[in-house]
């Protein structure tokens, strides 16, 4: 069926240079699809990121809450960072969130870039969350972090618990 896209989410690296672009697709029956894209040469668009040095998303912002000392979130996917991002929180995910087991979504850089903050990871409220948030953490715990792990209750993931009224 025909895609609808339904939001961009632009990837920046340290210095605040777009690297790359994820883009959420809705068809007919209301599946969500990603595609991700990056800046040719030319001022289109490459729709290979393989070999690309993903970044964190938002991770302008998430460098500088952890020079101030200030928590980040790790959360599952880009919606889940906006809607934490509403609340005033400094939130991040890696692209492609959690994927299959060992599919390694979360890469050193990641970890690098999080080393010695304050993470609270909030988990999807599935057995591939919980996989990816074990994996995470433990990464993160050995990188000096100071690392909080919460599963969204009865919610699917932190968007839905928040959406719910519950905090």
């Amino acid at each position: 069926g025909k895609l609808e896209l339904k939001d961009t989410y632009k990837y920046y690296d340290s210095e605040g240079n777009l690297i790359m672009e994820v883009l959420r697709f809705v068809d007919g029956n209301g599946k969500k699809t990603f595609r991700q894209r990056r800046p040719d040469e030319n001022g289109g668009w490459n729709w290979s990121t393989s070999g690309v040095k993903k970044p964190l998303y938002r991770l302008p912002q998430v460098l500088a809450a952890k020079s101030e000392g200030r928590p980040i979130y790790v959360v599952e996917g880009e919606k889940d960072v906006h809607t934490l991002e509403k609340l005033g929180k400094t939130a991040t995910t890696n692209p492609g969130g959690a994927g299959g087991e060992g599919q390694n979504k979360w890469m050193p850089h990641h970890t690098e870039a999080l080393s010695g903050a304050n993470i609270i990871i909030i988990t999807d409220n599935d057995e591939p969350g919980y996989i990816h948030a074990r994996a995470v953490y433990n990464e993160l715990t050995n990188a000096g972090c100071n690392v909080k792990v919460f599963k969204p209750g009865k919610h699917k993931d932190v968007s839905d618990l928040i959406g719910a009224g519950e905090d």
